[in-house]
């Protein structure tokens, strides 16, 4: 399949070369109709959810519109000095305010104030038990990173004396990769420890 979209492609290219379009303009111009498609794919739910908002917000404001009950059938909107009527239109936004928060979760103030407050929950004071945990599990993952990019650069080292044929620094090399193999594994499973420890105390 890669074979046929590449002689494809090939084909293409190679039409409008002849027609006088050069591969970069070409190319470029794929780029950009495929990035101007990404961002309508990505703005198209925000301006739909704009104008149908608007439309209700319209048809709330029109006393001669008809509208659906909770039943989903169609009603006469009472007139609109009546306070029995402005209570159910009052009822019916904020119904519509809480769907579209459910349809639609963000970074907002309210999230920010729920998180400090199970944050003052999680870990009550700055020197308890819970701040001692996160704070190993901290640096157990700031090892483990120095330690799989010193690992990376040993088996590139390895690698490298196998193709030059250098027994004796491949088996040296090998020997430290052995030594650092044991607390690399220590370390990834200490995480995985911390991790059920933080679980059960922020529990």
């Amino acid at each position: 399949m890669p074979t046929i979209i590449s002689k494809f492609a090939k084909r293409s290219f190679d039409t409008l070369e002849g027609l006088g379009y050069s591969r970069e303009l070409v190319s470029k111009g794929l780029i950009t109709g495929a990035v101007a498609l990404y961002c309508l794919r990505l703005t198209y739910p925000v301006v739909r959810d704009k104008l149908t908002a608007n439309v209700g917000r319209g048809s709330a404001t029109d006393p001669a519109h008809n509208h659906r009950n909770e039943n989903n059938n169609l009603t006469k909107q009472p007139p609109p000095d009546d306070p029995e009527a402005k209570k159910e239109q009052i009822i019916i936004a904020k119904r519509n305010r809480q769907r579209q928060a459910g349809r639609q979760p963000g970074l907002n103030i309210d999230f920010l104030l729920q998180l400090r407050q199970l944050i003052r929950i999680m870990v009550p004071r700055l020197l308890c038990e819970e701040s001692g945990l996160l704070a190993v599990h901290t640096l157990c993952l700031v090892s483990r990173t120095f330690l799989s990019i010193y690992v990376a650069s040993m088996e590139g080292a390895i690698v490298k004396f196998i193709v030059r044929k250098d027994v004796r620094n491949f088996v040296l090399m090998l020997l430290k990769w052995f030594g650092i193999a044991i607390p690399a594994t220590f370390i990834n499973s200490m995480i995985r420890y911390l991790e059920n420890k933080l679980a059960l105390a922020f529990r």
